[in-house]
């Protein structure tokens, strides 16, 4: 399988978990599937993210991408 281009906050989902692309590496992705204000962190923010690795990726669903 070649490569994907992942695109950072593109919508997709992998099984039953949708979200953002969050962060990108060869070996894995992550997916932001919940995001909450919380003003006492460094972002103000906290999220709850999902790795995908590199053997799932065949399985990914791109919502934001033209077919």
């Amino acid at each position: 399988m070649k490569d994907p281009k992942f695109i950072k906050g593109e919508k997709i989902t992998v099984r039953d978990d949708t979200g953002k692309v969050n962060f990108i590496s060869d070996e894995y992705i992550t997916l932001t599937t919940h995001q909450w204000e919380k003003k006492d962190t460094l972002h103000g923010y906290q999220q709850t993210n999902v790795l995908v690795y590199r053997n799932d990726w065949k399985d990914i669903v791109y919502h934001d991408r033209d077919k």
